[in-house]
């Protein structure tokens, strides 16, 4: 089993409750035990930045094709092409160079 990055778990922590972060954790605990046909850290990075906090949507878009995800996440992020493969920090610092601090 691979192990859940300090970004995606540090997110989970930020967003959701202390009841809806057991929830989350099993369901991305189950992304990187049971491989996919995409990067487990890039599904649920895409998955934490899609649902913002929302376990509902998490739920949602995990009846969904993965790759269909990532695709939904890096278009609502304006498709910058790292497809998530980049810690939550480092998507944070890509937009601060390309864009400033608007």
């Amino acid at each position: 089993m691979n192990q859940i990055n300090l970004d995606i778990l540090e997110r989970i922590n930020a967003e959701y409750s202390d009841e809806d972060q057991k929830e989350i954790l099993m369901i991305i605990e189950n992304i990187f035990s049971n491989g996919s046909i995409v990067g487990p850290a890039q599904l649920a990075r895409s998955l934490l930045f899609l649902a913002n906090g929302n376990l509902n949507l998490i739920k949602q878009f995990m009846t969904k094709d993965p790759r269909d995800v990532i695709l939904a996440a890096e278009r609502k992020i304006g498709s910058p092409g790292h497809f998530f493969n980049l810690p939550f920090d480092e998507i944070d610092q890509f937009f601060e160079k390309l864009y400033g601090n608007e």
